[in-house]
């Protein structure tokens, strides 16, 4: 599942635009040798760049596409349950749907791992279940049951369930034999 091509396929606008100002800030950011000693004390001692709260699905985009899956699945959680002062949602529709697309393309990362790691067994159950709980996530977006909504990684989650099918069938038959 190519997760690039579904970021920039089934993300919002506003997502799109965000990430490029966070890559626009942090080469200006590199760029310039004081600013670039700031944001390395900053590293050093543990001080992460804030960014403003409405561009943290983008940065949460940034993140799957660095690897960093396990940050985006504990940050997107966190992302969707934030509360604003007044009690309200933090993040609007088209972000929800954002990050529960980055979150559940960090969840197929791991059934592919489950699935496809090279040197041990697959684990097709594992790497089925992960892939229904990507699918779960991104039904729970708004409007996440539409056809519409992240097409193209739907129908690759699909076809992989469909793929291991037979290894589940045949992980199924051999633990009620023994």
């Amino acid at each position: 599942v190519g997760s690039e091509m579904c970021i920039r396929d089934s993300s919002s606008n506003t997502l799109r635009q965000s990430r490029k100002s966070l890559i626009e800030e942090a080469a200006a950011v590199l760029s310039d040798k004081e600013a670039r000693a700031y944001h390395d004390e900053d590293l050093r001692n543990g001080v992460l760049t804030p960014i403003d709260f409405e561009r943290t699905p983008a940065a949460l985009a940034m993140l799957l596409e660095a690897g960093e899956n396990q940050k985006v699945l504990e940050y997107a959680d966190a992302i969707l349950t934030a509360k604003n002062r007044r009690g309200g949602d933090s993040v609007n529709s088209n972000g929800k749907r954002d990050v529960a697309l980055t979150s559940s393309m960090a969840t197929c990362e791991y059934a592919q791992e489950a699935l496809y790691s090279l040197g041990k067994r697959p684990s097709y159950v594992e790497g089925s279940h992960m892939l229904e709980l990507a699918l779960k996530t991104l039904e729970k977006a708004p409007g996440g049951k539409s056809k519409s909504f992240a097409p193209d990684l739907k129908d690759a989650i699909y076809k992989e369930l469909d793929d291991a099918l037979p290894g589940v069938t045949l992980t199924a038959s051999k633990d009620t034999i023994t």
